[in-house]
């Protein structure tokens, strides 16, 4: 029995490890000094907001370039460090789930004392190495918009060529959607069975709190995150070092609607809606820069009545 428990221990870590390769992204870039020349055996490392030990390292190459190939989609600092050259640091890098960020060159600068050069303003970059067409919704851009029901689903009409078709299926690019594949941390969480609707019936009802930030693939998609023509990658919140909590309460009811224009001809009372979502969530650090935690909960209360109207002909009529 302790055997086959070490056994489902480790399965379950191959598992989350081959997950979380399937949503990471990753970041390529040069170093050069003031004339253009490239620098190598330059220290290029990766931290978290806040940290003070790189979570990734790498030095330049005979030609300056370096690679990253396996960050988890978040917010970073970027250090470079070279033996006569001023540290430079570049605040608020931005890495996009299973996508590779590639930097404009880096120019390091030439100093006689020690001193730090901090880039603030967001980081220039560009797209060299695939054609695909892919944008990406965080959290931040939709955490106060009134997103009926908090579901993330509903966010999907927030990119270009994400629409309807004749039967009301949410399609991409007008392809049927079983084209188009949905995953949750590299996992599909579609219903697998019946496709027709694989946009739109999703059964983990994932809500905002739950998702960090979404990215739409909708030609030319990494096959790394499916085989299908679309693909919806989601991916969850991460703690950092620095906890964070938040708390809220989502009300919609009936007491200011109007009624339904048949149903005040017929004498029937408007129908009842009285919704309530709360909870709330929690992250932060259990060993900085090293381990994290994020939790998170939400409840769905819903009491809706439906209106009736039967029309019973009289005897005349019958």
């Amino acid at each position: 029995m302790k055997s086959r428990g070490i056994l489902a221990l480790f399965f379950l870590i191959m598992t989350m490890e081959s997950a979380f390769g399937q949503v990471a992204g990753g970041l390529k870039g040069s170093v050069v000094d003031a004339t253009g020349a490239s620098v190598p055996g330059a220290k290029v490392n990766l931290l978290l907001p806040g940290g003070k030990a790189a979570i990734l390292s790498t030095e330049t190459n005979a030609s300056g370039l370096f690679d990253f190939t396996a960050v988890r989609p978040d917010l970073y600092v970027l250090e470079i460090e070279h033996a006569g050259f001023a540290k430079t640091s570049m605040q608020n890098l931005k890495i996009d789930p299973v996508r590779v960020t590639e930097l404009s060159p880096i120019r390091l600068e030439i100093v006689s004392t020690s001193q730090t050069v901090e880039v603030s303003a967001a980081a220039q970059t560009i797209q060299t190495n695939s054609f695909e067409v892919a944008s990406t919704v965080t959290q931040d851009q939709v955490i106060n918009l009134p997103v009926l029901d908090r579901q993330v689903n509903n966010l999907f009409y927030t990119q270009a060529g994400v629409n309807t078709n004749s039967r009301t299926t949410t399609v991409i690019n007008g392809l049927r959607a079983q084209n188009s594949s949905v995953t949750y941390e590299g996992v599909n969480v579609q219903d697998n069975f019946i496709r027709v609707n694989g946009l739109d019936y999703i059964p983990n009802k994932l809500t905002i709190g739950e998702v960090q930030e979404l990215t739409v693939s909708s030609s030319n998609a990494n096959p790394s995150i499916g085989g299908n023509a679309s693909t919806i990658t989601l991916v969850a919140p991460s703690g950092g070092n620095s906890f964070h909590g938040s708390a809220y309460w989502y009300n919609r009811n009936n007491a200011l609607s109007a009624n339904d224009w048949f149903s005040n001809k017929a004498g029937v009372d408007r129908a009842e809606l009285n919704l309530n979502q709360f909870g709330g969530g929690v992250s932060g650090p259990i060993k900085k820069d090293k381990l994290f935690f994020f939790t998170n909960y939400e409840t769905y209360n819903l009491h809706a009545t439906s209106p009736q109207i039967n029309t019973i002909l009289t005897p005349s009529a019958r």
